[in-house]
């Protein structure tokens, strides 16, 4: 059995300090670096770092290239092994600057670390999105949720939310009940007690979407605060209680006064409430997309749709047009044929040139930010 190399491990974790502290990179971003490392280091058999040169570089992409996918157990994508590489090659260009590593480490070496042009292109090439949910949809799911016990009210309260909203899981795990405000029908993702992208602080209010998923967070907020004695300080959505059964097994046993860690439960319990609802299941990011879509529909002037992008927490409204507002194949392909009839809206050429200009407005800021 080969084991670890104790000069990599530490510069390892010099690296990674760095990445934290240095550069403000998230844990996640941090992980991914370290399991693209350590694939690297299990095709050297963990030789040191100071071995490292074009003859490793070149051999590593080459191997790259045969390795299975765990998930699909087909090749890694041309985009996987092109995420890795990059990972790869930030270290070993932060590696020839350290102490100890100048000499033995070239930085024009890691260069080696890079997919020809035409993978290249073919890692940035954007596939086909994912379809988001409808409003309709989700809505069904919330009319149709069993509310048997406090798990069921819940975990329907969470998609309400997430409709409502349309806010990060990880934000949602780490929010309080002073969060909430039913009385302007408004959340403040305090970055200070929210784990928040980018650690922003921002609110949001409400969407207008069904009002049955505004009556289910009402609802939801008053039986936490009346009927389980919760407080400003407790979670809104808090973490499954468990329990040790008859067989010696965690079981579930009601709610805690705590909250998640991580996403994984949330995510869990979105799949199982939209599969048990005859639902495609759809990730909670995709609700973005959701309501993104939504304001395409609902918005009539350019102000309202910067309104409406800023409720999702953009900076800017292109964010909310490349990222989230993408128009699926299907629907392209009819508002292309629609677009050879001439338009009955009197309004529609001046509202095409304001929105333009205030595209054009946020392209020219975003290269001046």
């Amino acid at each position: 059995m080969i084991t670890p190399h104790p000069a990599n491990e530490r510069i390892k974790r010099a690296y990674f300090d760095w990445c934290r502290d240095g550069e403000g990179l998230s844990p996640v971003t941090i992980n991914h670096a370290g399991r693209a490392i350590r694939a690297y280091e299990l095709f050297t058999g963990h030789a040191s770092f100071k071995t490292f040169s074009v003859k490793q570089a070149t051999a590593f992409k080459a191997h790259l290239a045969n390795v299975p996918s765990p998930a699909t157990g087909k090749l890694l994508s041309v985009a996987t092994r092109h995420a890795t590489l990059a990972l790869v090659q930030a270290f070993f260009r932060w590696l020839s600057r350290q102490p100890g590593y100048r000499q033995s480490v070239n930085m024009a070496d890691a260069n080696y670390l890079s997919l020809d042009r035409g993978e290249k292109a073919i890692a940035a090439h954007r596939r086909e999105p994912p379809l988001a949910p409808s409003c309709v949809q989700i809505a069904q799911v919330l009319h149709g949720h069993p509310v048997a016990n406090d798990l069921d009210k819940r975990d329907r309260a969470i998609i309400a939310f997430l409709l409502l909203t349309c806010a990060r899981v990880d934000s949602i795990a780490s929010l309080k009940l002073k969060h909430v405000d039913l009385v302007e029908d408004v959340v403040h993702f305090d970055a200070g007690e929210v784990r928040t992208k980018q650690h922003r602080t921002f609110s949001v209010w409400f969407f207008p979407v069904d009002p049955i998923a505004r009556t289910i967070i009402a609802e939801w907020v008053h039986y936490l605060r009346e009927v389980l004695g919760f407080t400003d300080d407790d979670p809104l959505f808090p973490a499954t209680a468990q329990i040790v059964g008859d067989k010696l097994q965690f079981t579930n046993n009601g709610l805690s006064r705590t909250h998640w860690t991580t996403t994984n439960s949330i995510r869990k319990i979105v799949k199982k409430r939209l599969l048990a609802a005859g639902q495609t299941y759809f990730t909670p990011h995709l609700f973005r997309k959701t309501i993104a879509r939504l304001g395409e529909e609902r918005c009539q002037t350019p102000e309202q749709f910067k309104a409406w992008s800023q409720n999702m927490a953009h900076k800017q409204v292109l964010t909310t047009f490349f990222s989230y507002g993408e128009v699926p194949r299907a629907r392209q392909a009819e508002l292309i044929r629609n677009a050879l009839a001439p338009s009955d809206d009197a309004n529609a050429p001046a509202y095409r040139a304001r929105m333009l200009r205030k595209l054009a407005d946020d392209i020219e800021g975003g290269r001046h930010a």
